[in-house]
């Protein structure tokens, strides 16, 4: 039987996103606390453009693994009743 006639919506968005979510590991912060110190290195050596695209890319990797990290946390499955 399909998705569609045994009454269970197909795996859509949200499904997709806890896949990704699982697959993240607490190592993946390694990256954001590395580029800023090359950022910070960078800035306290003069290049300040290239300094501010990697503190670009470190905070919207940030956000991106906390994003994630919370919905993981918020969708575990046994904290499920």
């Amino acid at each position: 039987m399909d998705s569609a006639t045994d009454g269970r919506r197909p795996p859509g968005r949200r499904a997709g996103l806890g896949l990704l979510a699982q697959r993240f590991r607490t190592e993946a912060f390694a990256f954001v606390m590395a580029t800023g110190i090359v950022s910070k290195a960078l800035d306290k050596g003069g290049t300040r453009v290239a300094s501010a695209a990697l503190l670009v890319v470190a905070g919207a990797g940030f956000v991106t693994l906390a994003l994630a990290y919370g919905w993981r946390l918020l969708h575990r499955r046994y904290w499920r009743c």
